[in-house]
Formats: C-alpha cells, structure tokens, sequence
C-alpha cells in the first residue's frame, strides 16, 4: 500500500485495517519519504491533533491549517510547526518577505508564531496589519493586543522598567472619589502602572482629575494606538454604525461631538456591547435621547426595555426615572450610582424603592456617597423612615428652610 494511502488510513481511524498501534502509528510510517497530497489533507482534526513532531515536520505546509485548529497542541507540536514558517519553505516564503495579504491568508496561525519569527515579518506590514486588524479581522481584540504587546515587550525587553510594587494601580485606588493616590505619581510611573484596562473602565474619572500636563501626557500616552485607529475609520465614514460601535466599546467615550452627531438611533439599536457607563456626564446626556427613541418599540416590555436603556441611565431626566420606578426594574447599585445627580433630586424615596426593588438595602450600604448623602439631605425624615433602612439626615418635620439673600 502506498505510503500516503496508509497514512490517509490512519488518519480517518476508520474502516481501515491496517496492523498498527494508536501510540505508534505514526512514527511508524516511512514519514521521510511521505508525501500527501491536498485531498488527502482534509481529515478528521482529532487524528491531525495527534501528529508527533516528525511526522508535522514531514507533511511540511500540508496540515497546518488544521493544526491551527487544535486546542491543546504540545510544546514539540508547536516547535515543529514553528520550524516550517522559520525555513521559509512555504508557498507564504520565508517571513522577512511577508506581506499584509500573506497575514491574512494565516490567520489563526499567527497566533503560534513566536518572537523570532514576528520579528523577522518587516515591520511597515506588521504593525500596519495589526491596527487594521482591530476593526477587520476573524481575531479577537484580546489576541490581537497579546500579538503586539509580546512584539513589543520582545524588542525592548532589555532596559525595560516595570511598576514598582508600591505602586500598583489597585481597583480600591480607583474606586476612590478624588483618586487622590495617583496625585503623588510620578508620570514614569504613571506610564509603567497605569493600564489600558483600568483607565478605559475610569474615564470619566479621569478626564476630570487635575493632572499636571507631564502626567496628563502620561495619561494620554496610554491611548494613542487605539485613538489612532478609530480616527482613521471615523474619517473615512459619514456614519458610525453598530459594528464599529461593538468595537468601540469603552473607546466611544473618546469621541468628540462632531463624531457624536455620526450615531444614529439605528446603530444604538444594532449594537450589542455599547456600554457608555463610565463615559462623562456631557455624552450620557448626549446619548440617552438617542438610546430612549431607538428602543422605543420596547417601552410595553419593561424587562427587555431597561435591560437595553440602562447603559444609558447616566442621562436619564428625574420625570422618566419615576417611570421606570413603576416597572419592577431592580435596578443594581452601580447604575443607580451612576445617575444624575439632579435628576435623582426629584426622586421621592418611594420613586428610589421602585427603582432599586430587591437592591433597596445596597443604598443603606452605599449612603456615605456623595451622590445619595446629598439626595437624602433633600427629603423629609419621615419619608426616609418608611424605607427602613435606618438613613438619618434628612429634613425635620415642621421645619422651613429659608435661603439667605447676599447682602
């Protein structure tokens, strides 16, 4: 029987009687002078997961889109595959000579390439590819970021400084109100600790924080790459539509109002992962009118209704928060947390319990806030009672308060 054939027989595990151990099948094959052919190619994944590393070796390119496909490969299995890319004996050729069309046409094995060969590929085709690729690629952003930043941290990795462990960016230093920790940041150590994560997650936070310009620079440092990107598609477009919003995720908060104007109500609708939570009160406010008329087929169905609004929340006039007090939305503490300040100001303690329902006692938790010590400082005592919650502070019975006029 012809070499390939066996090795064709093996590979479907099936139907095939052919006198050969599982744990040896392979090495038994004469894999020197193997060859398969591209039919012979399309087989079960399981068996190409299995291949040892001699046998990846000899089928050279054959089965490496396959390969790709496995779950688990083992270290031997990756080196061999590594080893193919590496000789350049590939109808890609060798990857000092890539370009953008060969990226492409590897997609998920790019994702095996080590540091050696990334950094073979020139470097005016990788990093363009890369950017692009945040907006138009079947790789997610995650593995796109790990792409470049192991790329990076390859080519500088000699002299690189890292945050020192004192001053780690912890979630309890940004959760702080005033963030009054990072005052004392140098904007080196700013650059080292501070990352893209948790700034992302705190930019309203931070937009309103009074950095110096060294440490704002620091700040923005942190943004440019991805700023890039989104500027270079926004001006090739007259509308943003709901894909680039799932892209943008947190980034929509970068936006100016110029690019605002370039969302309409049927791209909110679309999109699933907008969520401009941490975005500044200016562009809730901008957003939620948006937001309210594109989901309005939806008002009669409060359940889905507020789970579409309340990324939108932030926005919301006191008049349409009582409506939604009325419908059993239970709303968590963070988005009520999130609301205006003067739109929760024309909420009447009963408003509050419609609209926390289950979550009521998280505001007795969360009263030393700002935002709800100054909301509970505007009610009468005796409504704020009826809570149960134990809140004080709120307006004595009998009492008129009188504004003082400047003289």
């Amino acid at each position: 029987m012809p070499e390939s054939t066996r090795m064709l027989c093996y590979l479907f595990m099936a139907g095939c009687a052919i006198m050969l151990t599982p744990s040896g099948a392979l090495e038994s094959l004469n894999t020197s002078v193997m060859v398969i052919s591209k039919e012979e190619a399309i087989i079960s994944n399981h068996s190409v997961c299995g291949m040892s590393r001699d046998s990846i070796a000899a089928t050279g390119e054959k089965l490496l889109k396959q390969l790709s496909q496995c779950q688990n490969l083992t270290a031997h299995q990756i080196k061999a595959i590594r080893q193919i890319f590496s000789s350049g004996n590939t109808s890609f050729g060798p990857p000092s000579t890539w370009t953008s069309s060969v990226l492409d046409q590897l997609s998920q094995l790019i994702l095996i390439l080590d540091h050696s060969i990334l950094q073979s590929i020139p470097k005016n085709v990788l990093m363009p590819w890369l950017e692009n690729s945040i907006l138009h690629s079947d790789l997610s952003q995650n593995q796109l970021v790990h792409i470049r930043e192991s790329l990076k941290s390859s080519r500088t990795k000699r002299g690189i400084a890292t945050c020192p462990t004192d001053k780690v960016i912890t979630k309890e230093i940004l959760n702080d109100d005033l963030m009054d920790e990072l005052l004392f940041y140098t904007p080196i150590e700013l650059k080292l600790c501070l990352t893209k994560e948790n700034l992302m997650n705190n930019i309203s936070a931070f937009s309103d924080y009074p950095f110096t310009d060294e440490q704002l620079k620091a700040v923005k440092d942190k943004l440019d790459e991805r700023i890039a990107v989104i500027q270079r598609y926004i001006e090739s477009r007259k509308q943003i539509n709901s894909d680039f919003l799932d892209v943008l995720g947190p980034y929509i908060c970068l936006l100016n109002e110029d690019q605002f104007s370039m969302i309409t109500e049927k791209s909110i609708e679309m999109a699933t992962l907008l969520d401009p939570s941490n975005c500044s009160s200016a562009i809730k406010d901008h957003l939620y009118p948006k937001a309210k008329r594109a989901f309005s087929d939806r008002h009669y169905e409060y359940s889905e209704y507020y789970k579409r609004i309340r990324p939108f929340l932030g926005g919301a006039p006191g008049e349409d928060l009582r409506a939604l007090s009325k419908n059993d939305v239970n709303m968590d503490i963070q988005t009520f947390l999130g609301l205006k300040g003067s739109s929760l100001k024309e909420l009447t303690p009963e408003n509050v319990k419609g609209l926390l329902g289950t979550n009521l006692n998280n505001l007795r938790d969360n009263q030393n806030v700002p935002l709800v010590r100054e909301w509970i400082q505007k009610q009468k005592q005796s409504d704020l009672n009826s809570l149960g919650l134990g809140l004080q502070g709120g307006l004595p019975e009998g009492f008129i308060i009188l504004k003082r006029h400047k003289k």
